[in-house]
């Protein structure tokens, strides 16, 4: 859940700085002539590296926490495989279980998890789509002002 909540929504909102941004660009193209007779090409490449230096900023600590985050729910994942298995290994070796059927149960029990998680990642969506359906199941039981038997 975790992984794709950062690698789907973590790119924030930077609409604000781009359009500045975008804004003075397109106004120093539309200039170009005047910007380059007063020679002022590096103030304007100035401003708008300072306009775009805000979201950079941001993008790269947002880059920074969501792959420190994405780094610590790998290790989580990883670190509970090799307790599994480090407790599968003590059971084959006292004769608890045989090899087999530990990786059996060990396989059955990652892709469950792993579906579980990708259902729950998907909650959001689902409460959408119900919403949705009950607005079209409340648009087919309305009872119609037009009445077809007087056609």
């Amino acid at each position: 859940i975790v992984e794709q909540s950062f690698l789907r929504g973590f790119g924030g909102d930077y609409s604000i700085a781009y359009s500045q941004a975008t804004s003075l660009a397109r106004e120093a193209i539309a200039n170009i002539r005047t910007i380059a007779a007063f020679g002022v090409e590096e103030r304007i490449s100035k401003q708008f590296s300072l306009v775009m230096n805000k979201p950079n900023k941001e993008a790269l600590l947002r880059g920074h926490i969501s792959g420190f985050c994405y780094g610590i729910s790998q290790l989580l994942v990883f670190c509970s495989y090799a307790i599994a298995l480090w407790y599968a290994s003590v059971l084959v070796k006292h004769g608890a279980n045989n090899f087999g059927d530990i990786i059996k149960a060990f396989f059955i029990l990652m892709m469950t998890a792993i579906a579980v998680a990708e259902t729950l990642a998907l909650t959001p969506e689902i409460v959408k789509g119900l919403d949705a359906l009950g607005m079209v199941f409340s648009i087919i039981e309305r009872k119609t002002v037009i009445n077809p038997d007087d056609l």
